[in-house]
């Protein structure tokens, strides 16, 4: 008999959403168990409408502003969560909603204290 052992794995979740829908996803992942902090970046980006190339692209397609987040999780059933948890509290149903992504952390070090992987976290 083997026992299940929580996920010791590094997860990175990265959403791209609109600036007015950040105080909603604040607030979800406040109550969120696997929530432990992240970074919010303002920045700026240039949509993509399905059937249309960039050669397709008028003057009416100028960047518009985003808000950047990022958030380091342990687990990948957690960094699921968190991802499922944002896009639910971004969604208007409109176009430009954003994106959310889920990626793999290969390695991770704390500055101030030299640990390394999930004890960085």
């Amino acid at each position: 008999m083997t026992t299940e052992t929580p996920s010791r794995d590094l997860w990175l979740v990265v959403a791209m959403v609109q600036p007015f829908k950040v105080d909603v996803i604040v607030l979800t992942l406040a109550r969120h168990p696997a929530y432990d902090g992240m970074t919010l970046t303002d920045c700026r980006g240039l949509p993509t409408i399905a059937g249309r190339g960039s050669a397709a692209r008028g003057e009416e397609d100028e960047p518009q502003p985003r808000t950047r987040l990022e958030l380091l999780v342990t687990g990948r059933v957690q960094a699921e969560a968190i991802a499922d948890a944002i896009a639910h509290a971004a969604h208007t149903g409109r176009y430009g909603d954003g994106k959310v992504l889920i990626l793999p952390v290969q390695e991770s070090i704390s500055i101030r204290e030299f640990l390394p992987g999930v004890d960085a976290v």
